[in-house]
């Protein structure tokens, strides 16, 4: 009885153990064939250029996290994925020959990575060009590089990128900043020919999706522009080539991050305030002098509390003047301007001559301190200063509450 059981068996391990075995020789064969597929394409090459000139060379961008974003220094730090890609037709094999194996991977560990060709592209408007240092995107060790049995190269590193902003902060706290950094090879376009368009563009992040928006500090990427551009001598930035020779051009691709500030509780500390103080100088428009100036007076103090706030919500350093600061400027500037013309108004008009102009029909040229044409037409001011008051806090709150 167990004689029958063990035979059973033994033939039950006999297909698993072929097909184990092929198994191993087939992945061994793969190992073989892909070793000798690097040595017959990859092993001839010396780092030369292609004969076939110029290369086209297509650019991507992955914008993978932004760190942070710098108000004082100006300066914008992330992560990048980029991608090149061109075609090499040293690098063409028939997949048939090699066990059908249609593209292969060279990591930044394998020596084979250092036998190909690889265009030299720097970046510009970054931290490092500033301190007078080049940054060879495809010299960094974190290249990843495929190459298809057609011929097609594409190339994958990742950096931390430190780029300058263009700072303007008169929108505050709605403002839109602009950080710009380019692309550009060494070689000049009848030999290297850069753009995004070649390779059709898209960045991986929708950016105009809620859901998918990237956020940092009080910024989020509203959008990222892309644009194929021209340098003529070094000098001149040209949108498209007409008759200028390429031997003088260099092409190059133009990255444009716009962040947009999104930060509710700025608004809150800046426009809740001044909505009040405008509210207040509603109030004192509508009452007379004696009690108007107490309620300028309260207000006048708040206005300089406010200032002092604000200083710690904008920007340390800026170019122009935000909405916000010129209203509260003009707000300070009136509020003074009002209480020195109430103090002049109770001053030289006493309760009696007041009593005297507004119960009498006929006044005498003379009526004590000022003449009474006089008195009528300082009244007449007070009105219009009180209704131009109340116009321009209307204006103020109108302005905040639509910004």
């Amino acid at each position: 009885m167990i004689f029958p059981l063990m035979i059973l068996v033994l033939f039950n391990t006999i297909p698993i153990r072929v097909s184990e075995a092929d198994e191993e020789s087939e992945r061994h064969q793969a190992y073989l064939d892909h070793r000798k597929l690097k040595e017959d394409v990859l092993g001839p090459l010396d780092g030369s250029m292609p004969s076939e000139l110029p290369v086209f060379i297509g650019a991507q961008l992955k914008l993978d996290h932004i760190s942070r974003v710098d108000e004082k220094t100006g300066f914008l730090t992330l992560a990048l994925t980029v991608k090149f890609m061109w075609s090499d037709e040293r690098l063409q094999w028939d997949p048939s020959h090699y066990s059908g194996f249609t593209r292969t991977r060279l990591e930044f560990v394998d020596f084979w990575l250092y036998q190909i060709w690889k265009p030299r592209i720097y970046m510009t408007n970054t931290y490092e060009r500033r301190q007078s240092k080049t940054i060879d995107l495809l010299s960094n060790t974190l290249v990843e590089m495929d190459i298809h049995s057609k011929g097609f190269v594409m190339t994958t590193t990742k950096i931390l990128l430190k780029t300058f902003c263009f700072l303007d902060f008169k929108g505050y706290p709605h403002d839109f900043q602009n950080c710009s950094f380019s692309f550009i090879p060494n070689m000049n376009a009848n030999d290297i020919f850069l753009g995004s368009s070649m390779l059709k563009a898209k960045f991986t992040k929708d950016f105009t999706d809620p859901q998918q928006v990237v956020r940092v500090q009080d910024f989020q990427i509203n959008d990222v522009v892309t644009e194929d551009l021209y340098l003529f001598m070094n000098r001149i930035v040209l949108h498209d080539l007409t008759r200028e020779p390429r031997s003088l051009v260099r092409s190059f691709v133009s990255f444009t991050i716009v962040l947009q500030r999104k930060n509710v509780y700025v608004h809150l500390q800046l426009y809740a305030p001044m909505i009040f103080i405008c509210t207040c100088l509603i109030i004192s428009g509508f009452l007379p002098s004696e009690y108007a100036l107490p309620l300028l007076v309260f207000n006048l103090i708040s206005e300089y509390l406010y200032f002092h706030n604000i200083k710690d919500v904008l920007p340390t350093d800026f170019d122009g003047t935000p909405t916000i600061a010129l209203i509260a400027t003009f707000t300070l500037a009136e509020t003074m301007s009002i209480i020195g013309w109430k103090m002049f108004i109770i001053t030289i008009m006493t309760k009696k001559q007041k009593a005297y102009f507004l119960n009498s029909s006929k006044f005498p040229l003379d009526s004590g301190f000022f003449n009474i044409r006089v008195l009528r037409r300082l009244l007449t001011i007070d009105k219009f200063l009180m209704y131009m008051l109340i116009a321009q806090s209307f204006g103020s709150i109108f302005i905040m509450l639509k910004d």
